[in-house]
């Protein structure tokens, strides 16, 4: 492996030991803080600072302009001010809570703090922070139900499914075949695959245990306190991956994960720029969560995606099929993609020529 891949600082590319104990993790970061006495909010200004640092200290694999990076930054602003003040994994940290058996929800066990509905058997005693972080560091444990004085919820942000339950497999069998396929056509035995925005990794982690052989990147904005193990962890916008990824990557699969990013064309341009030779995308697309506002931009955007990966079909750089009806695992209908635009919907499949 490269050892340019080696330094975080540089590459934003993060090998998987290193990530598991890594402190400036947003959100251990919080948990040290607050078990070390913090009570007082994170300022816009620390956010920004964490920011810059751990999402903008690389280069990124597209160039963007000075105002899309402003979008960016504002957006996760707003989600790491509200997540690190506000939410679930904060108010676990300083409330006084107790690990129970199953209250009749679907998890065997749940949280909750002495100030919730549910009874406390009076043989339990609270979790001690050293008990809290144990739990948090693993990541079978985000989707533990947990429940407290205003309301009930699990730890877990986001990205949390099995490689079985992507919506471009629909089982294991399905996936490998997928990787025999790319691994006959690349003459390749050990493949680079990337799950963009893979969440806590649960799905490459499953890979990797199908497919010893392959080595594993997921990519995600949004960290939890535990995750699964992969080979690299890459903290990223999906609109500004490393550029060191250049020509590496031989799978690129994504279920979704693309309705909530701001600009697509971006995300589209930098995985065709991250695929080796041979290499194939397989993309379930949307864009009806987009963080950018501006719906006229995310229509013609869509639109400079679509036209940009016929272009590389014209010019034989790329095979391209794009299936323009898919089913909406939020609202339950379909859509159809517009004419020459991937809006709102479409599955986008890309080989490498």
């Amino acid at each position: 492996m490269d050892q340019s891949l080696m330094t975080v600082e540089t590459t934003g590319i993060i090998p998987g030991k290193e990530y598991a104990i890594d402190e400036s993790n947003p959100i251990r970061m919080m948990a040290r803080e607050i078990l070390a006495g913090r009570t007082e909010p994170f300022s816009e200004e620390e956010v920004t600072e964490l920011i810059d640092r751990r999402y903008f200290s690389f280069e990124s694999i597209v160039p963007i302009t000075d105002n899309e990076e402003e979008l960016l930054k504002t957006t996760l602003l707003e989600d790491l001010m509200y997540y690190l003040n506000n939410g679930p994994t904060r108010k676990f940290l300083l409330a006084e809570c107790f690990l129970v058996g199953n209250a009749g929800r679907r998890n065997d066990q749940e949280i909750v703090s002495v100030n919730s509905r549910t009874p406390i058997p009076k043989s339990l005693n609270p979790m001690t922070p050293e008990e809290k972080i144990i739990f948090l560091s693993d990541p079978k444990n985000l989707k533990v139900f947990w429940e407290y004085e205003y309301g009930s919820s699990t730890l877990a942000l986001m990205g949390y499914r099995p490689i079985s339950d992507y919506g471009m497999f629909g089982s294991t069998e399905r996936f490998t075949q997928t990787i025999r396929r790319i691994q006959k056509a690349t003459g390749k035995s050990q493949l680079n695959i990337l799950d963009l925005g893979g969440g806590v990794g649960l799905a490459l982690y499953d890979a990797k245990r199908l497919h010893p052989e392959l080595v594993t990147y997921n990519t995600t904005r949004d960290e939890e306190y535990g995750s699964y193990g992969v080979d690299f962890q890459i903290v990223c916008f999906l609109e500004r991956m490393p550029r060191q990824l250049r020509g590496k990557i031989d799978y690129i699969f994504s279920n979704m994960a693309t309705r909530y990013i701001a600009f697509c064309d971006l995300t589209l341009q930098g995985c065709i720029e991250a695929l080796a030779i041979g290499g194939t995308m397989e993309v379930l697309f949307s864009s009806e969560k987009s963080c950018n506002r501006n719906l006229e931009d995310v229509k013609n955007r869509t639109k400079t995606a679509y036209e940009y990966l016929k272009d590389l079909e014209t010019a034989k750089l790329i095979q391209l099929q794009i299936n323009g009806r898919i089913g909406n695992n939020i609202s339950r209908s379909t859509f159809m993609a517009n004419e020459r635009s991937l809006y709102p919907a479409s599955k986008v499949i890309v080989t490498r020529l």
